[in-house]
This record gives C-alpha cells, structure tokens and sequence, in this order.
C-alpha cells in the first residue's frame, strides 16, 4: 500500500521548508527512521526521517523547491507497488524514466557555497572529457553572489561528460559533470537526463563538489557563508536581493511589533567590580568567561525570583515556561541568530561560558539543531563590541522581553570631594505589556542590575 510521505512541522514558527538535499533514489528500501531529505526550515538545516519503511516509489520534492506544511514530497510503497501519478508532479517523459545512472558513475553537482547562493556562473572548466582527477583538483572556477570560487572533485576519476560550459548560469544542485572509472560507459540519454533536470535512478550517490575561494577573492570571515573583501563594497542605486534568513528575521520581526505593545526600561550598571573579577577568573581557569555569561547567569536569578517575566499569554490566562532558558542574538554570515542556554538557572557562570562558546561556534559554522533554536524565556542581545551605548531591541515571538546591552564605557562619576573613573554600562529591557507590567518588569531589572554590580554574586 502506498504512503504518501508530507512535509511534517519541525516547530511550531515553521510555515515551510526547502529542500537542500534528496538522500535517497528511486527504488530505494528505507527503513523508518533512515533519513530522506535534508531541509531548511525558518530556523535551522533539519533532517527528514521517514515515517515508515517501504520502496521509494516516487520523488515529489526537488533540491531547491519550497514547500508548505503538509504538501507531499515522497510516496512508498512495496517492491512490486507501482505509483500512481500525483497532481503534484508532472510523470516524466517515459524515455527517461527508463534511464539508470550508469555504475560507477558518479554525479557532481553545483553545491550552495552559502545560505545566500541560488545560482553560480561557470568562468571556466579547467578538464576535459577523459581527464584523470583526483580528489580535491579543481573542476571548474565559479562567479556566485559573493565571489569568484574554484570546485573541487569530490573524488578520483575519469572525467566522462561536462555538463555545462563557460558562461551559462545553473542553479544550485544542478549536475555539472559526471566522474566514473576508465571503462564506465556514460550513454548520450543518460546526458540528455540529466540536462533536461530530471535524475534517473542512480546506482551511486550524486555528489556536491567542495568549494575554495580563488586566489583572486581574498576571504575575510567564514562560518556558513563564504565573504569575500569585495562584499561590502556596495553601490548607491545597487539592488540587494534578501537571504532566506533575512526573510525570516523580516518577518518574525515585523510579527512582534504588530501583536506586542512593548514597553521599554533602561538603567545605567556599574560593572566596575565585575571587570575586575572576570580579569582574575579568566587569568586563572581553562574557560574564558564574557560579559554576556554573567548577564545571563544575572538574567536567569532575576527570572528566578520574578517568574512572570517567562510568561506567554495563552488566550485568558499567562503561561510561566517550565524551565529557564535564555537566548543569545548572534551576528552570523547572512543575518542573526538566537540559539537557547537551556536551563541556564541550573548552570554557574563557567557552564553558562562553555554553553555560549559551543552555540557560537556551531551558529557560525551553520551547525545549529532546531532543539537550539526552540523556546527561550528571554534574549539577551549584546552591540557593546560595535561601540553602540544603548539601543531599543525587538522582543522576539514566543519570548516576553529582550534585555539590549551597551558597551561598558569609562566615565567621571562625581563622589564627596572627588571624582572617580567607573565602568559603566546600559541595559535596556524591552517587555510586551500583555504579559508583564512596568512596575513588575521595572523590579525585575533593577534586580538584575543590582546582581551585576556586586561581583561577590558570581564567585
């Protein structure tokens, strides 16, 4: 019996999903639980496992193809189930269908070089048919959205068809050539398959060609986008098409100042002891401890005493969350991120620091899970290192406030019969009035300033 396999909801902001990879192929046995395609949602690059086991029968869902919750992406069935056609895809031409990926063949494919690439322009291929490579020589030079970029093989070979040529732009994850051993036979239908854009049932896995910058484009950064010097260098007049998570940020953004009537609190901290102290803890432990680690260790004991600031409203009634987790706004190639400490109250201020490090490191490399992404009581938004003293932050959807911090500036500060250098710095706390008032939210961050200034909190 046939199983029509949809697009499942990873979380409960996820409106849709694209698909980055299919895993599998036609005629296929999967198991449950083996993993089908790989899809990126608002939030994060997610696995699709299979709901049941069976045959792959029909593959609905293209690389690069956007789809709603619940639109169908893949059938099964058993062995000997032929499957029906569906509305949602067009049969392909039945001459193709008939086609098999030769064995040995393996397809390389345009891969995404960034969260912002849809196409790439071939500049140059550097084989020809009947070339020996190996793995890691360069195929082709590439012009994207960011730079110019040299292909690599995936593996060794024998160069048997060039798929594209000098000038012509593809999509991302449209083949490009295809490797195979000396003797593998790659049929003139088998080439004309894969230009039209459909994929015949392979033998091997269709492979995504690694990527390095040229010589000529200087690489400045990294994580899950490739930048280049040239990046910043924008025009008056220049249109700049929107990232996916761009998007996104657009539009959860433009949700919370629609349905939340903020309020917004800031006061001035003196975090001159708390200098001191995170210098002689950093010159002593084996984790470097930041200023956002001891706001969020100060952040989660003031939600500890004042429980409504984890609040949601839930039709006539404020939700408190069951656990005390907090975000924290990360700057990464292509937008922001706001991956969750969880159970920060359960944590000291060296565990919170190894927690935040590992978030980062993971969000710049584009690694995060949906999990890291999921609930958050507040978020903590840090510009102090931009040189910004304060700012008014957004609170985002499903959280009630976002704690905005400045950068710690030296300032006179007068006392009796002298004046003295401190360490100041501003916090402002944005907070949706449905759920929080400004008497509650103003005690909850006077509280939170007041943990700040008094290192002895976080010995």
């Amino acid at each position: 019996m046939a199983t029509e396999v949809k697009l499942p909801q990873f979380g409960q902001t996820m409106e849709e999903g694209t698909i980055v990879s299919c895993v599998v192929n036609v005629g296929d046995k999967v198991n449950k639980g083996d993993v089908l395609f790989e899809i990126e949602a608002d939030k994060a690059t997610l696995k699709m496992k299979s709901p049941a086991e069976g045959f792959v029968k029909h593959i609905v869902a293209q690389p690069g193809q956007t789809l709603l919750i619940g639109e169908l992406m893949l059938i099964l069935g058993d062995e000997t189930e032929a499957a029906a056609p569906t509305p949602k895809a067009e049969s392909p031409a039945p001459s193709l269908a008939t086609v098999e990926t030769p064995a040995g063949a393996n397809v390389v494919r345009l891969p995404q070089l960034g969260q912002t690439m849809e196409e790439g322009t071939i500049v140059n291929c550097l084989v020809k048919v009947g070339d020996k490579v190996s793995r890691g020589d360069v195929l082709f030079e590439i012009e994207t959205d960011k730079a110019t970029l040299e292909i690599e093989s995936p593996g060794g070979g024998f160069v048997k068809a060039i798929l594209v040529e000098a000038g012509q732009t593809i999509g991302v994850h449209e083949p490009i050539l295809v490797l195979g051993a000396e003797d593998t036979q790659v049929t003139e239908a088998f080439i004309s398959t894969l230009k039209a854009g459909d994929t015949p049932p392979a033998t091997q896995p269709v492979t995504e060609a690694p990527a390095k910058p040229a010589e000529a484009a200087a690489q400045i950064g990294g994580g899950c986008d490739t930048y280049t010097k040239a990046d910043g260098e924008y025009k008056l007049g220049q249109v700049i098409p929107l990232n996916r998570l761009q998007k996104i940020t657009g539009k959860r953004m433009l949700k919370s100042k629609r349905e939340m009537p903020c309020f917004y609190l800031t006061v001035r901290v003196d975090m001159t002891e708390l200098v001191e102290h995170r210098q002689k803890i950093n010159s002593a432990g084996s984790v470097k401890v930041s200023y956002n680690d001891f706001i969020i260790r100060a952040v989660t004991m003031g939600l500890e005493k004042f429980p409504i600031m984890t609040g949601q409203l839930e039709g006539e009634t404020i939700k408190l969350a069951d656990s005390i987790d907090v975000g924290l706004a990360i700057s990464v190639p292509g937008g922001l991120v706001a991956p969750i400490v969880k159970n920060a109250d359960k944590k000291d201020v060296q565990q919170i620091a190894r927690d935040t490090q590992d978030l980062a490191q993971r969000a710049r490399k584009n690694k995060l899970s949906l999990e890291d992404l999921e609930g958050g009581c507040i978020t903590v938004s840090n510009l102090g290192a931009f040189g910004v003293e304060s700012f008014i932050p957004i609170v985002v959807p499903g959280q009630c406030s976002l704690l905005g911090i400045g950068q710690i500036i030296d300032t006179p500060v007068p006392q009796v019969h002298n004046m003295s250098i401190r360490k100041l710095m501003n916090m402002t706390l944005s907070a949706d009035h449905k759920v929080a008032n400004g008497a509650y939210a103003g005690q909850f961050l006077d509280y939170v300033h007041k943990l700040l200034e008094d290192a002895a909190n976080f010995q």
